[in-house]
């Protein structure tokens, strides 16, 4: 390796690599502190690719690769998926072109955007995702819909319903999930007594931990059922004992009333427009809450 003697001036360039290098390995290793949050920086990247390092930030990086975007997403699923990560979608969100995954307890983000200029290049991006609900996925299950923030888990497992009733039992109890009794829920509801035709269904709740990442976590209800394909369908939202009986009002947004709380929220249009849209995003599900509400004092809804 070339060396520079000392006292010798550095051109600038290198003193910029130099610093951009520093601070990129300083990110890395406080991104990797937390193992709620992945190493962005530490994950594969297709064959060719240039890392852009102008921007050093420890929670996300774009690369350019020599490949168009159409066959750049296929090829980058793929990477990823041989890499243990495991793709999903958020509700309602199936036709959304960034791409969500999960490993274990950590979330990633992937979209893509054409080089400027370049038809024949595109940059990847991976932007970590935390993840404040964890709940296992079942082995080569598809159809997977996930939201870690609530959490929600809709998917179909590949095996029986009591092995897959098996899998959730010990897999839920490894990550700190506890069933819940009637002593236990008691200060949630009186009942957990539910039938579920041709399924089962069990209520769990988890202890706040900020090892594992879990906060002021309500409890979720876990709803399996059998497929005539001999599948399982699986289903895991908040209780419906834990949620809010009624709504709250929070400011108005684009002339709507806008229930609290909500995760995210967005507005087109103002309260004197002949057209306006709200969307939002609530504990309760998204666009549901807020289509009741606005339905009570305008003839537009989200």
């Amino acid at each position: 390796m070339a060396m520079i003697p000392r006292g010798m001036q550095v051109p600038a360039r290198w003193r910029l690599l130099a610093c951009g290098l520093f601070l990129m390995a300083s990110c890395s290793i406080a991104a990797g502190a937390d193992e709620g949050i992945v190493d962005v920086h530490a994950l594969p990247q297709l064959e060719g690719a240039v890392e852009d390092i102008s921007r050093p930030d420890p929670y996300s990086v774009e690369y350019r690769v020599p490949m168009r975007q159409a066959v750049t997403l296929p090829a980058v699923q793929k990477l990823l998926r041989d890499n243990g990560w495991v793709p999903y979608v958020m509700p309602l969100e199936e036709k959304s072109s960034l791409l969500k995954f999960r490993k274990g307890r950590q979330g990633l983000s992937v979209h893509f955007t054409q080089a400027l200029g370049r038809p024949d290049q595109s940059v990847v991006y991976y932007t970590t995702d935390r993840m404040y609900g964890n709940v296992p996925f079942p082995e080569g299950a598809s159809d997977i819909v996930f939201d870690g923030t609530r959490p929600y888990l809709g998917c179909i497992a590949p095996t029986p319903l009591d092995a897959t009733s098996d899998f959730y039992s010990s897999q839920m109890a490894a990550i700190g999930w506890q069933k819940l009794t009637p002593e236990t829920a008691a200060r949630w509801t009186t009942s957990l007594n539910e039938t579920v035709p041709n399924g089962l269904r069990a209520f769990y709740a988890h202890a706040d931990s900020k090892e594992t990442g879990f906060y002021q976590q309500k409890p979720v209800m876990l709803t399996l059922t059998r497929r005539d394909d001999g599948r399982t369908n699986v289903d895991i939202r908040v209780a419906p004992f834990a949620l809010p009986s009624e709504l709250k009002a929070d400011s108005d947004l684009a002339g709507l009333p806008r229930p609290s709380p909500t995760k995210t929220a967005r507005g087109l249009g103002g309260a004197s427009d002949n057209k306006r849209e709200m969307s939002i995003s609530s504990l309760l599900g998204r666009l549901s809450a807020i289509r009741r509400a606005a339905n009570m004092i305008s003839p537009w809804s989200a």
